[in-house]
């Protein structure tokens, strides 16, 4: 769920790394619109007969939900109740189903959502969000996001990634998640959750659990906090220490001197197997990314030139 910083900078936009192995795709595909803020991908959709319904797109969120008041406008009866956990405890739910949602061009029947008060969540420049699009609607799909363009594509079909760098996943507990490898000394895993947001920044962040600090710690005895951010989650508002590191390296791609930050021992991370996460923080320092859910594969078309990133050749 959506972690909060409090930096601010400027991005790069020079591109030095292209590719064009999604122009097929791209044909094929209905491209539209999305709206970008503080790292996160807001798309317009349609539930039942109610078009443009603003969305958070949300791989963190298993189930996509409906906000509390968008649910009584389109009339949909509660089902059941169950609970959530996030970065900070737990929260009611409740259960609905809908007929039909749709977004671009693609369409899902007879689904199961959730229903939140999201009236305190994340907002889009004072507009209150009308749901979340969740990995139950997201595992099906390719996506080609053009951070440069504010263009995004949706297929239910796979795509070839050519002579395009890419970076291979797996899914945990319905989220994405990468094996990665921080100062060439220590491997792990991390979740893409495009949930989380951060302000503006040329800094890369990545969030790792406690024990994953703990034993990078151990290993790299030299690191040391050097700032601290103020976040907040489902459950309540938590404190972050931020380290610099020398790199971190994906299959596929090398990130140099990102900064990681450690989430406290509260909620989901209380759990001794907890997994840290990034963000769209990193991908949107590509031109260009395809998120193949369907493939389990990142598709790098391009990278801007910030020093921050580099594309490695596949083996």
């Amino acid at each position: 769920m959506p972690m909060i910083a409090t930096l601010r900078f400027a991005l790069l936009s020079v591109i030095i790394f292209t590719c064009s192995c999604i122009n097929a795709f791209a044909a094929a595909a209905t491209t539209i619109s999305f709206l970008y803020s503080e790292s996160l991908i807001f798309v317009r959709i349609k539930v039942n007969n109610k078009n443009g319904l603003l969305f958070l797109m949300d791989t963190g969120a298993n189930i996509s939900v409906l906000d509390k008041n968008t649910a009584t406008l389109l009339k949909l009866p509660v089902l059941q109740h169950d609970t959530v956990i996030g970065t900070a405890g737990k929260e009611p739910i409740d259960l609905l189903n809908v007929k039909s949602l749709s977004v671009a061009n693609v369409s899902f029947s007879n689904m199961r959502i959730t229903r939140r008060d999201l009236s305190k969540f994340i907002t889009l420049n004072g507009k209150k969000l009308d749901g979340v699009l969740g990995m139950d609607v997201l595992k099906n799909l390719a996506i080609v996001v053009d951070f440069s363009t504010k263009k995004i594509s949706f297929s239910k079909k796979p795509v070839k990634a050519g002579r395009c760098a890419t970076i291979p996943f797996e899914m945990h507990d319905n989220t994405p998640f990468f094996e990665v490898r921080f100062n060439d000394t220590f491997n792990t895993y991390l979740h893409y959750n495009s949930g989380v947001s951060i302000e503006p920044s040329k800094e890369v962040y990545v969030n790792v659990s406690p024990s994953q600090w703990y034993e990078l710690k151990r290993i790299n005895r030299q690191l040391t906090p050097h700032k601290y951010l103020v976040g907040n989650g489902v459950g309540g508002n938590v404190y972050l220490q931020v380290i610099k590191i020398n790199k971190l390296s994906f299959q596929g791609l090398l990130i140099h001197e990102p900064s990681i930050i450690v989430q406290p021992e509260e909620g989901y991370f209380q759990q001794k197997d907890a997994i840290g996460f990034f963000g769209n923080n990193l991908f949107e320092k590509c031109r260009k990314v395809t998120i193949d859910f369907i493939s389990k594969q990142i598709i790098v078309n391009t990278i801007r030139k910030t020093g921050k990133l580099q594309a490695l050749a596949q083996k």
